[in-house]
């Protein structure tokens, strides 16, 4: 629920993603508790949490976003890094097997 909402701030409604009152918004539209949401988005669990995954998408050499990769075993193959159309990401996964 929460990504479908991210999805439309983002496609429908030209708001950014990466914004905490974004985020806040779009909790709110699904149901969740406004302070709740908002006091734990900005505790130092999350924040370590993001700095983790963003160092994580480094190593695996994303540098920007969305990236779709498929990882094989220790084959790690890019599937999107940025736009793409499915019909790309399927010949992707397919070649990639």
């Amino acid at each position: 629920m929460m990504s479908r909402a991210i999805q439309k701030a983002y496609y429908l409604d030209a708001k950014n993603p990466s914004d905490m009152s974004t985020l806040i918004e779009c909790a709110e539209t699904i149901g969740l508790d406004e302070s709740q949401f908002s006091e734990q988005l900005r505790s130092d669990l999350i924040e370590s949490k993001l700095n983790s995954e963003l160092e994580f998408s480094r190593t695996l050499g994303v540098q920007g976003f969305p990236a779709l990769l498929l990882v094989n075993g220790d084959a790690i193959t890019p599937l999107a890094l940025g736009y793409s159309t499915l019909d790309k990401i399927e010949k992707r996964f397919k070649e990639s097997l």
